[in-house]
């Protein structure tokens, strides 16, 4: 199970089903810990786990697998 969470495009170490019912409450957390994130970002992202990492990734200019610890961190 391992090597699946490692696959391209693959986000399957966040979980996306708490990302989606947790949305707003995580979405607060990730306005109050980066300041470079506006609501107006996060209102297009929606839950969605691989927009909030490429979004993440953009922001910071960090890789995919940075920006990936980085959402996990916020839940």
């Amino acid at each position: 199970a391992l090597a699946l969470t490692k696959s391209k495009g693959n986000y399957m170490n966040i979980d996306k089903e708490v990302l989606m019912n947790r949305w707003k409450e995580i979405s607060q957390v990730a306005m109050k810990k980066w300041d470079s994130i506006s609501e107006k970002d996060l209102e297009k992202v929606k839950g969605n786990a691989a927009s909030l990492v490429a979004l993440v990734q953009e922001k910071f200019g960090v890789s995919r697998e940075e920006a990936t610890k980085k959402v996990e961190e916020l839940m």
